[in-house]
């Protein structure tokens, strides 16, 4: 058969690459890693890969548990939340970015360039380090166990996960955590502009503080604008109030209501504060500034914040920035209020039970000769606030910060709570900055607190880091050009995560600035962007990760931290792979590989190169070879490389003989497969392991053989299926077998791998090369394999699959009547089924009312019922991979399997021993049969089974073939199945089905052609395959045979036949070829001593064979193969 060619000789090429120890290549099961074992593998990968990841820390060694209590009806219900902190390693680094993170098959993480939807769910924040030699120690891991206690991990990347509520997991950490890792990609900014229905007065905008998907776009007049956050369409439009809304920003309190600044019915020198429910329906204004300070002009902002007594009490409480007009001809005296949302220890919001406070001393323009502005404000984690204050607007540099302190709150009466504050003032010195514009508040990962304000200085942006410790300047940013006024910066994950922060320039760029070092990340380009002429205000989506901003009579969104990942080429993985094993660039030649790019493929740590590189000749269809000192390894084209003068075949020595001048050994038809079927990664599939097939039309050949190919790599299907079609097409030009030939010395300059012409006899063969050997006498004998070129051609397009990873694929739901059937062409569940059929399962997504199943002929007209199914079936998915055993028939106490099942209220059960062994927990796992004693509940769905019974009904050949995501079928209830039953005549030949609720109409409902190959029929594999040689090495091959039905022990009596006679065949195979097939109708066959000099196998020497029992109906059975 087909195969693939490394030939590297005894050099220091050959001692790098072919290690003493034995290794294995990448496997699709690989990327499933779910111990944390000390000196385990790191996983290394090359372009995009899902790996899973294993724990390394988790905070405290336990859950973090919540407590919530809730009285109705004189009842109190007491609710229990789990929560966890954890890390968790992903493989080796550097890497380029995470891109997706699943827990539990549940996507919570998402940055694909295509994502416009949120970004993050059920986890509070997640930091992603990215495995550098630079990489530092997580700052809130130390801060849990202690400085110079916590290893940075460096070349090593992880994702810390910060507060993980664990509802969706069974109260517990996830059982699996996986993360599509690219190793090299790009980071994508997309931007989205959409029409708003009208240009609003003011430029705030604000997202809504609930968990709605929504944010507030616009505010002015009396609308409120609100705009879908996914699709940005329009949700709904409110009147504002019975007074119009001003300018200035709205806030938002921790219940959910807003607040806005408003004028018009109660005079414009009197500011009342609006109150909103959740839904904007106006409740009302609540204080009236004008009793407070005569002449105060709409308020410029306000900053809802939360802060603790020293009672422990949280307390929400507002700032309220504003002017006071007229005490000066250029400008406006600051005023700023505090404001309690609070209207006792009930923390119940009551608009009329506010307090209010006015801050006194404020500096008075008076003193400084000239007006000053409250330009803008910010919160730290205090609870405190600061104002930037300047006149840029009268041509007055330098400016001043207020700092507004809240000290304990002092406890004056059982439901009153009074505050007092204080105020410092600080001054800006117009060398640092001329005209700020606005401030905001960071912390960084060590705990320091900065504020950064912006504004214009030397006629171009400038930022200038304040620290609150040193009361300084530390540093300063310059820009290119101006920058936008109002609140355009947006944090990046919270001020408190080290600062990295958006801002807009006026020439059309986005910029992300690190408040830490202070110096420009990236800029992005931005400039098809409308900005009105107020300052344009910024909004960072902290779940999507999107950037939020407006212009005339639109607004804008730019997808920011979205990742693309770069296809490698396989030149550069190759490369990569002997650079680590020593060797440099010089001592390889991948020119012939260069022009190959691929999706991703992972190995781990104690990989040899050797097996990397076999995995992907596997895929790729290129060889190789020593050649000059130097390692070769050329791309299969089917091209000569030369040809061989037909009278310099048959080359030998001197006096001896010619020997035939071109010698072939051809394989059986038989055992060529008909079916070749690839099992890959898909990389359009969540990475998800998935099979696509190519098969040879039945009437051209014998053969019935299918092969299925394990390919650990990730592509897409249309490759995987043009894969497995030149498989097939290498394994039917390749049944001409090997060809032996001899020619002499002349001819040295040809290796294992190149393709050669040779004439004989009137014709002309194309033979790859696949090994030479030169003897003293200098002849070179060759063996080679037919090839041809259409052999590495192909335009096939792949079958589209079903994406299986939990919870984030739509078509995984169907419309209500539609059920999902399953087409199980297995052996035999019931010897009472001993027909040529199948069986057939099936689920519903929606409501199950039963199913009728209906077969035809042609698949347009004469449906015929042939069988029904009662109760739903219970079918699910392997989340894991079921480890292989090396005896069938007793229980696997060593493997278990963990499954989804599709209908998250079935059930699975536990059974003793005794029932097992009476047939209790029959189920199908892929392709094998097995019974279980033990099922774990995992909650949500998932089941872990134990205590197995493995290989069962013929099906051990499937022991060691499994993936995850492949099928899980409970076969004990007939109720739940039925079986399909067919005659000879329709084995091979496709048949049509419909499965549909009883009463429902066929054209609703899909077709499905289907081939059944009666696997039910096939005989089942012989066991004990021996033999024993006389004096003259004459070999006896004895077996036992089985049977697929009666096989229950009876005493004194052998095991039925169960076919309609008892025949054999026995395959004889030499260096990989059937050389002689024996046929036989006992369980003996001989094989003489010179029918095995006849077939090139020295008497005595180990046959490899392989025995077949013989089915009337289907042929060959399962084999079993045995050297002897």
């Amino acid at each position: 058969m087909w195969g693939f060619l490394f030939a590297i000789g005894l050099s220091f090429l050959g001692k790098l690459f072919n290690k003493p120890v034995k290794q294995y290549g990448p496997r699709l099961e690989d990327r499933r890693v779910t111990a944390k074992t000390y000196g385990e593998p790191i996983r290394r990968g090359w372009g995009a890969n899902r790996w899973e990841g294993k724990y390394i820390w988790v905070e405290g060694n336990q859950l973090r548990e919540k407590k919530k209590s809730k009285t109705s009806g004189g009842v109190t219900t007491v609710t229990y939340h789990y929560y966890a902190t954890f890390a968790v390693s992903w493989g080796s680094g550097p890497i380029t970015a995470i891109r997706r993170i699943w827990l539990n098959d549940k996507l919570v993480y998402n940055v694909m360039p295509d994502n416009k939807k949120v970004a993050k769910k059920i986890v509070d924040s997640m930091t992603h380090y990215l495995g550098d030699q630079t990489q530092e120690t997580d700052p809130y891991m130390e801060s849990v166990e202690g400085i110079g206690k916590v290893p940075s991990y460096r070349g090593q990347a992880y994702t810390l996960f910060k507060n993980v509520r664990l509802d969706d997991f069974g109260s517990q950490l996830p059982s699996k955590v996986e993360a599509e890792v690219v190793a090299s990609g790009d980071i994508v900014n997309d931007l989205d502009i959409f029409e708003l229905p009208e240009n609003p007065n003011t430029d705030a905008i604000y997202f809504k503080p609930w968990g709605m998907p929504e944010i507030i776009y616009a505010i002015g007049g009396s609308t409120v604008i609100v705009v879908d956050i996914y699709d940005q369409s329009v949700q709904k439009y409110f009147p504002a109030s019975e007074s119009d809304i001003g300018g200035g920003d709205w806030c938002f309190d921790f219940f959910g209501y807003a607040y806005a600044w408003g004028f018009g019915a109660y005079g414009f020198v009197t500011v009342p504060l609006v109150k909103y429910s959740k839904d904007f329906k106006y409740l009302g204004w609540t204080v009236d500034y004008q009793g407070n300070k005569a002449g105060t002009d709409q308020p410029s902002g306000g900053y809802c914040v939360s802060f603790v007594d020293y009672m422990g009490v949280s307390l929400p409480y507002i700032w309220i920035l504003g002017g006071i007009s007229g005490t000066v001809i250029e400008g406006v005296q600051p005023f700023i209020f505090g404001q309690s949302l609070m209207g006792g220890k009930t923390l119940i919001l009551d608009g009329d039970m506010w307090l209010t406070y006015l801050l006194n001393p404020i500096p008075n323009p008076a003193t400084t000769g000239y007006g000053c502005e409250v330009l803008q404000g910010a919160v730290d984690k205090n609870g405190d606030c600061w104002a930037v204050c300047g006149v840029p607007s009268m041509g007055h540099t330098g400016g001043f910060l207020i700092h507004c302190m809240i000290p304990p709150v002092v406890e004056l009466l059982d439901a009153l709570f009074i505050p007092y504050f204080g105020n410092e003032k600080f001054d800006i010195s117009p060398s640092d900055l001329e005209y700020p514009l606005y401030i905001t508040y960071f912390q960084n990962k060590t705990g320091d607190d900065f504020l950064i304000v912006g504004g214009q200085h030397s006629g171009v942006g400038r930022l200038i880091k304040y620290s609150l410790n040193s009361k300084t300047v530390i540093s300063t940013l310059d820009f290119s050009s101006t920058l936008r006024g109002g609140n355009s910066a947006a944090f990046k994950n919270g001020p408190s995560s080290g600062g990295i922060f958006w801002l807009v320039l006026e020439s059309g760029y986005a910029c992300e600035v690190d408040c830490k070092t202070l110096t420009i990340l990236r800029q992005v380009t931005c400039s098809s962007l409308e900005f009105t002429g107020t300052p344009s205000q910024l909004l960072i989506d902290d779940e999507g990760l999107a950037l939020w901003g407006r212009g005339t009579n639109s607004g804008w969104v730019m997808y920011i931290d979205r990742v693309s990942a770069d296809k490698v080429t396989l030149s550069s993985i190759i490369t990569d792979i002997a650079e680590q094993m020593s060797l440099t660039s010089s001592d390889i030649d991948v020119s012939d590989l260069s022009g190959i790019n691929i999706d991703g493929i992972s190995v781990t740590g104690d990989s040899t190169g050797r097996s990397a590189i076999e995995t992907l000749q596997s895929a790729f269809f290129f060889d190789a070879v020593e050649s000059d000192w130097k390692l070769k390894f050329p791309l299969r084209t089917g091209i000569s490389d030369g040809t061989i003068d037909e009278d310099e075949l048959g080359a030998h020595v001197f006096g001896d003989s010619r020997p035939v001048p071109l010698l072939t050994n051809r394989e059986i038809d038989m055992d060529i497969p008909q079916t070749i079927e690839v099992k890959y990664i898909d990389v359009d599939q969540s990475h998800e392991s998935r099979t696509q097939f190519s098969t040879r039309v039945p009437t051209t050949m014998n053969s019935r053989n299918k092969e299925t190919i394990d390919i650990a790599v990730v592509m897409d299907k249309d490759l995987a299926k043009q894969i497995s079609e030149k498989m097939l097409y290498l394994a039917w030009k390749q049944k001409e077998g090997e060809y032996e030939f001899a020619i002499p010395w002349k001819y040295l300059k040809y290796d294992p791998t190149d393709v050669l012409t040779i004439p004989y006899k009137d014709n002309s063969f194309l033979l790859l090369l696949n090994e030479i050997q030169i003897g003293a006498n200098l002849l070179m004998e060759c063996k080679a394999l037919p090839d041809a070129d259409y052999c590495y051609v192909s335009n096939a397009t792949g079958t589209e699959q079903t994406s299986v990873s939990g919870q984030e694929d739509e078509s995984l739901k169907n419309s209500k009547g539609q059920l999902d059937p399953y087409f199980l062409d297995i052996p035999l569940v019931d010897d009472r089924d001993d027909d040529c059929g199948f069986y057939l399962a099936a689920r519903s997504s929606y409501y199950w009312y039963g199913a009728k199943i209906l077969e035809s002929n042609d698949g347009i007209r004469n449906f015929d019922r042939v069988g029904n199914i009662e109760d739903e079936s219970v079918i699910g998915r392997c989340l894991s991979v079921l480890g292989s055993v090396g005896s069938v028939g007793s229980f696997d106490l060593i493997n278990s399997l963990t499954i989804q099942l599709y209908d998250a209220d079935s059930i699975l059960e536990d059974a003793t021993e005794a029932d097992v062994l009476n047939g209790v927990n029959l189920c199908l796992v892929g392709d094998e049969i097995i019974r279980f004693m033990n099922a774990t509940d995992n909650g949500s769905g998932s089941w872990t089974i134990s205590a197995l019974m493995r290989g069962l009904r013929g099906t051990e050949w499937a022991v060691g073939g499994h993936t995850t995501g492949e099928r899980f079928v409970i076969l004990n209830d007939s109720k739940k199945y039925d079986r399909i039953k067919l005659q000879s005549e329709d084995i091979e030949q496709t048949r049509f089905y419909v499965v549909m609720p009883p009463d429902a109409d066929l054209g609703d409902h899909q077709i499905i052609p289907f081939v059944c190959d009666a696997v039910g029929k096939k005989p089942y594999a012989p066991c004990h395959v021996t033999g024993t040689r006389d004096g003259s090495n004459n070999l006896t091959i004895t077996w036992i045979r089985r049977t697929r039905i009666g096989g229950e022990w009876r005493d004194n009596s052998d095991v039925p036949l169960g076919e309609t006679t008892k025949s054999f065949k026995i395959d004889i195979y030499k260096s990989g070829s059937v050389v002689r097939t024996i046929t036989a109708t006992t369980e003996s066959a001989s094989y003489t001593a010179a029918q095995q000099t006849a077939d090139g196998i020295t008497p005595g020497s180990p046959v490899n064979l392989i025995a077949y029992q013989i089915s009337a109906t289907v042929d060959r059975g399962y084999g079993a193969s045995a050297t002897i």
